[in-house]
């Protein structure tokens, strides 16, 4: 009897998981149709913008817009500080979810409260990022991790003619299957991989201007999977061989 019970309670789960990831799968897809459509939408709007080159600038000048959430400081000390300072006199500028009084000298693009409600946490950062890169005309912008900031940063780019940058934060996992297996709230939904997706999101890489991984394994994947020919390794760490503290 005992035994009926457990199969019973294991077929429920399995049930309830499959249908779980199967409405993962389709949200995903709907998710990435959208995008589509919102990149033809970027590309006819781009024709009633002037491109970058077009527009007077001071050559020694130089912008970026970040896209992406932190949940400490560190992040900020290690991505945004390296390229405010490789950006002086330039502009750095981060959109994000919520407003933090400590980041200094970096104007921070928010979403209103009322357009995350209305639109919701992704949608109202899309529409906030492409307000901030018509306003600003940056030269380069940079989405930290593929879903969904890296696909809303090759949106806002053809806008504009900015350059993109796609930083695989978290190395091919994010891709691999369709992310089914790395820590994205909307990718993991999927429970397993697909194959669709994964093609999905490889197109939106070989979109980017650049690809920027941690290793030579991601580089590898990148190379061998043809997903840009222009992919740099960034390392996440130091290499005390090469960078020590100096002896006083």
């Amino acid at each position: 009897m005992t035994s009926n019970k457990g199969k019973q309670i294991r077929g429920a789960r399995s049930e309830a998981w499959t249908k779980r990831a199967i409405i993962g799968r389709v949200q995903l897809f709907l998710f990435l149709c959208v995008m589509e459509m919102a990149l033809v939408i970027a590309y006819v709007c781009s024709f009633l913008i002037r491109p970058r080159s077009e527009r007077s600038s001071d050559p020694g000048y130089t912008s970026a817009i970040l896209v992406g959430s932190y949940e400490s400081m560190g992040w900020i000390e290690a991505h945004v500080e390296p390229l405010r300072r490789a950006c002086d006199p330039g502009r750095v500028g981060l959109v994000t979810s919520t407003y933090d009084d400590r980041l200094k000298g970096i104007e921070q693009f928010v979403p209103a409260g009322w357009a995350r409600r209305v639109f919701g946490h992704s949608v109202a950062r899309l529409l906030v990022l492409l307000r901030a890169t018509i306003r600003e005309h940056p030269d380069v912008i940079v989405g930290y991790h593929i879903m969904p900031n890296a696909i809303f940063s090759v949106i806002a780019g053809k806008c504009t003619g900015a350059r993109t940058v796609y930083q695989m934060t978290s190395g091919p996992p994010q891709l691999i299957g369709g992310g089914y297996g790395c820590g994205n709230p909307i990718q993991r939904k999927m429970e397993f991989p697909s194959s669709l997706i994964e093609r999905m999101l490889f197109r939106w890489v070989r979109r980017s201007d650049c690809v920027v991984v941690r290793g030579s394994t991601a580089k590898d994947f990148v190379q061998r999977n043809r997903l840009g020919s222009n992919c740099e390794i960034i390392t996440a760490a130091i290499n005390t061989r090469k960078f020590s503290p100096s002896v006083t």
